[in-house]
């Protein structure tokens, strides 16, 4: 490895550690490499940014200056221990990167404003679960293919629609036909094909 590699490689660290953390806390399609290296990049930059940002707030000192960027292109020796107050920043930018992301901020935002109507999930399964207009609510699943109705609260799913799995708790079993009850049970995992299952969402 040559000496600009390793510095252009310290460079993409912060980023990297920031994208392996946003990929892991994100609902998203699963990243391309090139998405991945993309997002490192700016992520990385961001890092840099608020540390120079800190930095000359800090010293009272405009414009700031990050030493490894002077360090890729004149060979001056780097400075380990702004690589690493860079890196130790990069956590705090992944979760708040991640927050604005799972809020769905970007779309509130062009949807308040009349620039967008994308309500950010993947797709309507994830839309409904994450939506916090339920959350005092319990499901009703109707199996029409098995003739029965799972009543409970939802306790967790699927990120997508494509795994359509759902866990619920506190359940009372019914013949969807006739509301029949049939039996209670503690949890029950249901994993069926899509066009198998409708869900009912109960106020509590």
């Amino acid at each position: 490895m040559s000496e600009f590699t390793f510095r252009l490689a310290l460079l993409f660290f912060p980023g990297i550690i920031s994208a392996i953390l946003v990929e892991k806390l994100v609902t998203t399609q699963t990243w391309s490499d090139f998405r991945f290296a993309l997002n490192a990049l700016v992520l990385g930059l961001s890092c840099y940014m608020f540390y120079a940002l800190g930095l000359a707030a800090i010293l009272q000192h405009w414009p700031p200056n990050v030493s490894l960027f002077s360090a890729l292109g004149n060979g001056q020796p780097i400075s380990y221990e702004e690589v690493l107050t860079v890196t130790a920043i990069a956590p705090l930018i992944a979760f708040a990167v991640s927050y604005v992301i799972d809020h769905h901020w970007l779309n509130r935002f062009a949807k308040r404003w009349g620039i967008s109507k994308r309500f950010g999930d993947r797709d309507v399964w994830s839309y409904t679960f994450n939506s916090s207009d339920i959350s005092n609510y319990w499901v009703v699943v109707r199996d029409f293919d098995r003739d029965l109705a799972f009543e409970g609260w939802a306790n967790a799913y699927a990120e997508t629609a494509d795994e359509n799995e759902i866990l619920l708790t506190d359940v009372k079993v019914y013949r969807s036909s006739s509301s029949e009850f049939l039996y209670e049970i503690e949890s029950v995992y249901l994993k069926r094909k899509k066009d198998d299952l409708t869900i009912e969402f109960r106020k509590g």
